[in-house]
């Protein structure tokens, strides 16, 4: 373990959105430390951008073409006909996926709440496709196709809500 982390371990609560106050640590484990914090807040920051872009633009694609949305996506159609209605509430829940993910990006420090609520929304929604596949109602090809659009995100949701729990401590 180097001296980084023993400092930075000392401030894990901070660690994550802030620069941690490493007190008499020398300028070298300081610099270090606000690097690793900056590259992980730079990463994170990233996915939520491109994951609130993707989540609202999904989102408007649902609420404007429902038709084109049901008979692109590969999978729904197998999920029962077309509920122009229901797709289109759907798309309603991504744009405000959409919002939070984009205020998170935007302002880290005060988003605990709002992220609480997307990874919910993601995670339960996540599990529900976990769910069907383990009870029978899904085929493995179909949780392959899952993955990179609902349970991969709410994975990362989960980790950035962990994130800022622990800054906002």
């Amino acid at each position: 373990m180097n001296a980084c982390s023993i400092k930075c371990s000392l401030h894990r609560r901070r660690y994550r959105w802030t620069r941690p106050s490493l007190g008499a640590a020398s300028p070298a484990v300081r610099e270090t430390c606000a690097n690793k914090v900056s590259e992980q807040t730079r990463l994170q920051r990233t996915l939520l951008w491109i994951m609130g872009s993707g989540s609202g633009l999904n989102g408007l694609w649902m609420l404007f073409s429902p038709a084109s949305w049901y008979a692109s996506i590969p999978g729904v159609d197998q999920t029962g006909s077309l509920n122009e209605h229901f797709v289109r509430d759907v798309g309603i829940s991504y744009l405000a996926a959409a919002v939070g993910l984009l205020f998170t990006a935007a302002r880290p420090r005060q988003a605990f709440p709002a992220m609480l609520v997307v990874t919910s929304l993601l995670g339960l929604h996540a599990l529900m496709h976990l769910w069907e596949f383990v009870a029978g109602h899904g085929e493995m090809n179909q949780l392959a196709i899952d993955f990179p659009g609902v349970i991969l995100p709410a994975i990362i949701c989960s980790w950035i809500t962990i994130t800022l729990a622990r800054a906002s401590d």
